[in-house]
């Protein structure tokens, strides 16, 4: 009768990594960094919610005043996705970050 050893199974070990180097001598006087600006807490809910409401009227006002002889002909489903393919991107990636960005500002002058 023969009887079988399994040997267990070897991990190699990993190589070793180089020890990451510094950026700076120790010894040198590392430059003062200028001091950041203070943030300033975020507009509450409603605040936000009034500036959405202020940028999405104001742009379909400018749409409907710009593109509505156009788009009156088209059925209502189509001027409606043409107004919100303008509006929505327009509202989103440039009115309100410039709405909040101004309010801000104005909130940093005011406590200064």
């Amino acid at each position: 009768m023969t009887t079988t050893t399994s040997r267990p199974h070897q991990i190699s070990p990993r190589p070793a990594t180089a020890p990451a180097r510094p950026t700076a001598q120790p010894d040198a006087v590392q430059p003062a960094a200028a001091a950041p600006a203070r943030p300033t807490a975020p507009p509450s809910l409603h605040l936000r919610a009034f500036f959405t409401w202020l940028a999405v009227y104001s742009m379909i006002m400018a749409v409907q005043l710009v593109l509505g002889p156009v788009l009156l002909p088209l059925p209502l489903p189509v001027r409606t996705l043409a107004l919100t393919a303008i509006v929505v991107p327009t509202v989103v990636y440039v009115l309100l970050p410039a709405l909040l960005r101004t309010h801000a500002a104005v909130r940093r002058r005011s406590t200064r």
